[in-house]
């Protein structure tokens, strides 16, 4: 799952989605009622956070990741068993990420810092 609030945002992230490589791509689909059942990948946005707290519900994703491209939490941050949050290095994304950490801590999420080189 994907999550992002940023309508720009999200379809740049749906468009590289499709052109990996020149003969790559991850399936993917965005959530809507009539998304295909069964993808690995549905990019979601605030409108369609409702369908996803349904597919929570099926064996099928009780255990499904998101990753967040927000600026903000999700609206639902403990109902998924994982949440990944990519920081950039730039300042401003690094000061927003440390409030989310933070949200996250008083939400009592269990929290693991990765550093990527």
């Amino acid at each position: 799952m994907v999550f992002c609030d940023d309508e720009q945002r999200l379809e740049r992230y749906d468009q590289q989605l499709w052109a990996l490589e020149d003969t790559a791509f991850v399936a993917h689909e965005r959530l809507t009622p009539h998304a295909l059942e069964g993808l690995k990948v549905y990019l979601i946005d605030t409108g369609s956070w409702p369908l996803l707290t349904a597919k929570l519900a099926t064996a099928t994703y009780e255990s499904a990741w998101l990753l967040n491209l927000s600026d903000q939490l999700p609206p639902e941050p403990l109902a998924l068993s994982r949440i990944l949050e990519v920081v950039g290095p730039e300042d401003d994304d690094r000061e927003k990420a440390r409030i989310r950490w933070r949200t996250y801590q008083q939400l009592g999420a269990d929290l693991h810092a990765h550093r990527l080189s």
